[in-house]
């Protein structure tokens, strides 16, 4: 499996359980997978398994896409380019900037808000913290005091705001949105 997708940090728990359970029973992958995790012979990551040092690997192509992608999604802010902008500009296929953007994402250095709209990480922590202090107090935010406070067109803001409501930032009631706890 690790062969088959280079580009990826490592393989999803359930396609090692799908690979072997057709022909295993589910309780002995299950036994085995957690033998070779305390171990230490494989590593998780969230929904992720991989060998021990081993994750995405890219060709020197694809380490400048990266690189590339990196600074796109940091110079873009809360209003970056979108995927389909990123494949133009970048000059790469569809499946790579996909893989690229999941490394991303994986890594934790950005969000997927939406299949088309990516943002750096820390743009996203940054939006989190302003939203919290704007609506601190119980206060509520109408959708037009975010657009006057971020300045972001409705391209981006719905689904800036949809996405901090889905992390538990934020959540949407009639009059706008308030914070969460």
């Amino acid at each position: 499996l690790h062969a088959a997708d280079r580009r990826a940090a490592g393989v999803s728990i359930e396609a090692v359980r799908s690979a072997l359970s057709s022909t295993r029973s589910a309780e002995l992958v299950q036994a085995c997978l957690e033998h070779h995790l305390t171990e230490g012979s494989l590593t998780a990551s969230g929904p992720l398994v991989s060998f021990p040092g081993a994750g995405a690997t890219l060709t020197p192509a694809e380490q400048a896409h990266f690189e590339a992608l990196v600074n796109a999604l940091a110079a873009g802010g809360l209003q970056p380019p979108t995927v389909n902008d990123l494949t133009g500009s970048l000059r790469v296929s569809r499946d790579v900037l996909d893989d690229l953007l999941r490394l991303l994402v994986g890594n934790g250095d950005a969000c997927a808000v939406t299949p088309e709209i990516y943002v750096n990480a820390a743009a996203m922590e940054a939006l989190g913290e302003r939203v919290r202090e704007m609506l601190s107090g119980g206060k509520i935010g109408t959708p037009k005091a975010f657009k006057d406070e971020f300045s972001l067109s409705r391209k981006y803001l719905i689904p800036l705001l949809e996405y901090l409501d889905r992390t538990g930032v934020t959540r949407r009631v009639s009059e706008g949105r308030i914070l969460v706890g």
